[in-house]
């Protein structure tokens, strides 16, 4: 008798120790933090329809100092010029952002990068690696500023504080020109030179996937990340 409830209790003890066992495993494959395993949205953009760039006369400072009337600014890849991102407020939790220090620099009469994003809080500078003086600005609503006049080898910066789109441009040279995309959400994301993207560490759930590009604008798809990761996606944009 005593021997069967020594197997009884043994055999409690068992099943007590394989069902904390088999909760640590479920934990562990979970995460360290218990929360669901998290999704990933990953395709190809394609541009459906050739993208017109209008390339400004240099101004009369420049045409003097250069000797040219025309602007040897390079063409973008287009397809490298499209953002997208998840709207934080459809997320399940607030995602803490990392703001950082980027740089747009002023070299041969351009603005390089031509499209930045950046998080909500961050810095950019602004070096000049040209031989002639620029004055860097901004008119936008988001971020309104005014860098004044400084010569090569000098930098100044903006920290930019809103969400939105901000237009950049030299007071002094027209056809330098940028876009600072400050958004509000860690998950964003840019194609590769062949169109190829990938957005991860996304909670499981239903989204809108925004889809911008500064001249053919912004589109919006559903995609339902709630059972498992979506790949292959092909997106086309045209006008």
């Amino acid at each position: 008798m005593v021997y069967n409830c020594f197997l009884q209790m043994e055999k409690s003890m068992f099943s007590k120790t394989s069902y904390i066992m088999s909760l640590i495993l479920s934990i562990g494959f979970s995460g360290a933090s218990g929360q669901p395993d998290l999704r990933e949205v990953s395709g190809t953009i394609l541009l459906e329809t050739p993208v017109e760039r209008k390339l400004h006369s240099l101004s009369p400072y420049a045409r003097t100092r250069y000797g040219k009337t025309t602007h040897t600014k390079s063409k973008p890849n287009e397809i490298t010029e499209v953002v997208l991102f998840i709207p934080q407020e459809q997320l399940p939790t607030t995602l803490s952002l990392k703001p950082d220090t980027f740089s747009i620099k002023q070299h041969n009469l351009q603005l390089i990068p031509h499209i930045l994003v950046i998080p909500v809080g961050s810095v950019v500078n602004f070096p000049n690696h040209d031989n002639v003086f620029h004055n860097i600005f901004s008119l936008s609503p988001t971020k309104r500023f005014d860098l004044g006049r400084y010569p090569e080898g000098e930098s100044r910066s903006v920290t930019f504080d809103e969400p939105g789109v901000v237009k950049v441009f030299c007071d002094i040279h027209a056809e330098m020109n940028a876009l600072i995309y400050v958004i509000d959400t860690p998950l964003y994301t840019r194609p590769n030179q062949a169109g190829e993207f990938s957005l991860s560490s996304i909670p499981p759930g239903k989204y809108d996937l925004h889809i911008w590009h500064d001249i053919l604008g912004e589109q919006v798809i559903t995609i339902d990340l709630a059972a498992g990761d979506l790949n292959d996606l092909t997106i086309k944009l045209s006008n």
